[in-house]
């Protein structure tokens, strides 16, 4: 599927999934342009662990910070497709965070950051 153009998405049933089946201990490293998924646990076990690393070029960003130059009174009164060009929005699944939540709630003041985050 990584290979695949923008305009195509794997089947909602699974269809054509290939699961990766292997014995404990083993490892499975993929890019993350590949549609993946995760299935049940059926190896006996309680539980599975994953290790997610994400990286993004810091160049990759806009001239301005709309976050910082916009006014939160501001906020209210702007539909979601202006918030979401400013960067208040999340790629799912957690792309965009702040401190682990949607930028809104924290920008709103419904979740507050760290004490050791807060200027």
């Amino acid at each position: 599927s990584h290979r695949w153009g923008a305009e195509r998405e794997p089947p909602r049933d699974g269809a054509g999934a290939v699961p990766a089946v292997m014995p404990a201990g083993s490892a499975v490293v993929f890019v993350g342009t590949l549609w993946h998924g995760g299935g049940a646990n059926v190896s006996g076990t309680e539980r599975r662990l994953a290790l997610t690393t994400q990286y993004c070029e810091p160049f990759v960003r806009q001239q301005e910070n709309m976050m910082l130059v916009t006014r939160r009174r501001a906020l209210p009164s702007m539909n979601d497709r202006l918030l979401a060009l400013c960067g208040y929005s999340i790629h799912p699944p957690f792309v965009g965070h702040a401190f682990g939540r949607h930028p809104l709630l924290v920008a709103n003041g419904t979740v507050q950051p760290p004490a050791a985050a807060r200027l």
